[in-house]
């Protein structure tokens, strides 16, 4: 046995439970806080899914907060939650506006502007050769109105190397009644019914099978400042009774990877290029999409129906694992007392993937038995990797999920997956298990986690290969008034690698004054990557991810008001492995980068 695995078993040995992974960026954090405000979940009628969606709400948070007002009432301020130590002071503060506690919607009325400038300190190749037009920094600005009639949206922004300040620019704005109707014109994203369109839908949205008490939302108003995925059109939905009808048109530009014939062979979201070699291979394309779909509850049973049209403004060529075409889902799910069974199936109008669910719920003891098939080689909008595809793939997935509430503090949840997937004709296995854990106390917060994936996969020339993969983290913060002290320990286990990473931070927060410090030192073989979620320097802490051997380390200061809140941060990177950091063209000499970062934001 290696020193490797040992150490990786004795982690193991004392987290026993698996990783719950912090992989939200700054501005999808952002943009979800955006969107729940102008459109707050109701917390007394919302399932555990809905409120998983919310940011910074983990999945065992979801649960216990669905079970407390299941079992106890409902609550009508998030400071019921604080004082029972469900969450904490700071998750209740940055989720005000996005929660709602009564059906009926408060008058709302309130501007907001929003500025993030992010920039690399230290000079980059690619500017000192004019590869990239424009210059190193990121710019950002949101302005925007919501009440609850009427709202809009405007976001401009421009990525390091872009030439123009608006590049990126994005508008709507979006008349609604309630929950009566709402029309978006201007930019929106899209959502899919049952989530089978996803990439592996059934295993990387552990939701997607859970009935809602609400509708589902085929449209997302927000416009999200890191990506280029929201489609420019209309978007209107309509509910009579316990029926909403919805239809949506949108386009939007991708970057999409050409022959020598000039035909796609691949297409992404990263929709403007930024570098006269990217020009080379790439050619914007456009991606068009319409759709309806109508849902609600009839005879006891909860049904949704869509059916999506999607086309690109030119050719893909024969060998492409790009497809368009006419795409339909389907969703039935209904309740028989402490059962609750779902089926969900998607379809081309050739092929057809397919998954079905038995929930079962009791006081203290939720399990989920779930059966899926899925062939990958087609795409949606919901999922921008199916458009690469991989064709003729498929794969059967055989899963059970049980979640345990000894208490309020103290909650187990284990995911348990075994897969066969299909490779030139050929089947292969594979599984994955995991558990995780909350641990809480007046003062302390414990999240150890443990996580293991196995597969057997093949070449087309029938070459096979087995990988597995081992994950274990522990996750603490202990609170000291006005003092957060965090540490975290994570180890990454590959055929290819391993890594290891410590976290350590502090926070401060009193008055209107917050501060934060803190950082990572990683070390990493064979490329392996590990995650870290504590030193982002945003107002919001995100991923960050590390290959090789080095250190981060991060001081941010904040102040915030009833009208407007500021911050700054600056981070250092050093890498002792290398004389040089980044990649392609963004090459800088040196084994330190610093970066800085500055927020504002006003409401009036």
């Amino acid at each position: 046995m290696n020193s490797k695995l040992v150490i990786f078993l004795l982690l193991a040995s004392a987290t026993l439970f698996s990783v719950d992974t912090d992989d939200l960026e700054h501005e999808e954090i952002s943009a979800l806080i955006k969107y729940f405000t102008a459109n707050p979940v109701n917390i007394n009628t919302a399932t555990a899914s809905d409120l998983f969606e919310l940011p910074y709400i983990s999945e065992i948070d979801a649960e216990i907060i669905f079970y407390r007002i299941e079992s106890q009432g409902e609550i009508s301020s998030l400071n019921t939650l604080v004082d029972e130590n469900i969450i904490s002071k700071e998750t209740a503060q940055n989720l005000k506006g996005c929660i709602k506690f009564k059906t009926a919607r408060s008058e709302v009325q309130k501007a907001e502007y929003a500025l993030r400038f992010r920039r690399t300190l230290e000079n980059s190749r690619a500017y000192e050769d004019s590869i990239y037009f424009g210059n190193p920094s990121m710019i950002s600005q949101k302005l925007s109105f919501y009440d609850r009639r009427i709202s809009y949206n405007i976001l401009i922004e421009k990525e390091p190397g872009e030439i123009y300040y608006a590049d990126n620019f994005k508008a709507n704005v979006i008349l609604r009644q309630n929950d009566d109707y709402r029309i978006i014109a201007g930019n929106f994203n899209l959502t899919s019914i049952s989530g089978m369109l996803q990439k592996e839908g059934f295993t990387m949205d552990p939701y997607s099978y859970r009935s809602s008490a609400n509708f589902h939302d085929f449209t997302k108003s927000a416009p999200t400042a890191n990506d280029y995925s929201g489609y420019n059109g209309i978007s209107v939905f309509y509910t009579y009774a316990k029926h909403r009808l919805s239809a949506f048109y949108g386009i939007k530009n991708l970057s999409a990877t050409i022959d020598e014939a000039g035909d796609i062979t691949s297409v992404s979201l990263t929709a403007y290029t930024r570098t006269e070699t990217e020009i080379e291979k790439r050619y914007n394309s456009r991606h068009e999409t319409a759709g309806a779909g109508i849902e609600g509850t009839a005879y006891g049973l909860s049904y949704g129906i869509a059916v999506s049209d999607e086309r690109f403004d030119r050719g893909l060529a024969a060998e492409s694992s790009l497809s368009e075409g006419t795409l339909g889902e389907l969703s039935l799910s209904k309740s028989f007392g402490t059962w609750n069974i779902r089926t969900d199936a998607a379809t081309d109008f050739n092929e057809v993937n397919f998954k079905t669910n038995a929930l079962f719920r009791s006081k203290n003891l939720n399990t989920d038995f779930y059966y899926g098939y899925i062939q990958k080689n087609r795409f949606s909008f919901t999922s921008t990797s199916m458009m690469f595809g991989s064709t003729g793939e498929e794969e059967q997935v055989f899963g059970m999920k049980f979640l345990i509430k000894v208490n309020k503090d103290l909650v187990f949840i284990s995911d348990n997956l075994i897969y066969s997937t299909s490779y030139f004709g050929s089947g292969f296995p594979g599984s994955q298990f995991s558990m995780k854990s909350s641990i809480k106390s007046e003062k302390l917060l414990l999240e150890p986690a443990f996580i293991y994936k196995h597969r057997e996969t093949t070449t087309e020339n029938f070459v096979t290969s087995e990988t597995k993969e081992y994950n274990a983290k522990i996750k603490s913060s202990f609170e000291v008034k006005p003092f957060v002290l965090g540490f975290d320990v994570s180890y990454t286990d590959k055929d290819t690698g391993y890594g290891y990473l410590l976290s350590s931070g502090i926070d401060y927060s009193k008055g209107s004054w917050k501060i934060r410090a803190g950082g990572d030192i990683y070390y990493t073989v064979n490329g392996t990557l590990i995650y870290s979620s504590s030193s982002d320097i945003g107002k919001y802490p995100s991923m960050s991810s590390y290959s090789g051997m080095g250190r981060k380390s991060f001081i941010m200061i904040g102040r915030i008001t009833g009208n407007y809140e500021i911050s700054a941060g600056i981070s250092q990177l050093s890498k002792e492995d290398k004389d040089f950091t980044g990649s392609g063209y963004d090459i800088i000499d040196s084994g330190t980068v610093h970066e800085a970062e500055l927020n504002f934001r006003y409401l009036f």
